[in-house]
């Protein structure tokens, strides 16, 4: 924190059914003495133990507003998804600080999707309760990621006015032999269509896995196989 060698890195959600709305999840990375990349899991556990998650947290989200609102003076209409930790969800100031955030970068709270996991709306659920109707009330999208196939996650999903949900990434690799994980992930994605939800499902990594996602309906797909995480966002323009 002290050196700033946190960094941002891009990847597209794209859309299954012809969507022109162009979202991207906002990840961090850490850069080591020579400026190699540290993947998550070499810090965040670390950060978790000293409790730094909720500075990391408003390094990413002030970075990320910075850096949607430079793109969006640029022509360019994206919008960034942003995943908020545990320590977010407990920050009582975290909602009007990210108002500020958005007058001095002259951005607006459309151009943001907060996400949140499951597992931590669970154990935080009055505090998620109220920063999500604040959210909302400054025109952000939530998003649960992680999501269960359980009622309960559906009933979580309502309860918080969700604007999508992110299915549980353990669900992608079982999808092509797997029947009843098709047919589960089936009848939850209706479910959420019902309750006007947004659906997602990442880990794509093959070309089978499209066809059965877009059999199934599910609105979006992240992955490798679409593209990697990357550094700087190029657009089709500037090739």
């Amino acid at each position: 924190m002290a050196h700033d060698r946190f960094h941002l890195i891009y990847q597209p959600v794209v859309s299954l059914h012809g969507n022109s709305r162009e979202d991207y999840v906002v990840y961090v990375r850490m850069l080591d003495s020579e400026d190699q990349q540290i993947l998550p899991k070499g810090f965040l556990e670390e950060a978790i133990r000293s409790e730094r998650m909720a500075e990391i947290d408003r390094w990413i989200i002030r970075n990320a507003i910075q850096e949607v609102a430079r793109h969006r003076n640029d022509g360019h209409k994206l919008n960034f998804m942003i995943t908020l930790s545990a320590s977010a969800i407990e920050d009582d100031s975290l909602l009007l600080w990210i108002c500020d955030c958005l007058r001095e970068f002259k951005a607006k709270g459309a151009w943001l999707t907060f996400a949140v996991s499951h597992h931590d709306v669970i154990g935080h659920l009055e505090k998620m309760e109220q920063l999500a109707e604040g959210l909302h009330k400054i025109n952000c999208r939530i998003s649960l990621t992680h999501f269960p196939f359980e009622q309960e996650a559906v009933n979580v999903v309502r309860h918080l006015q969700c604007d999508l949900v992110c299915f549980s990434p353990d669900i992608s690799g079982r999808l092509s032999k797997d029947k009843q994980q098709q047919e589960l992930l089936k009848d939850y994605n209706q479910q959420l269509h019902q309750e006007k939800v947004k659906t997602i499902v990442i880990y794509i990594e093959e070309a089978a896995q499209l066809t059965i996602l877009w059999n199934v309906g599910v609105d979006f797909i992240q992955g490798n196989f679409i593209q990697k995480p990357v550094g700087t966002i190029i657009y089709d323009a500037e090739l």
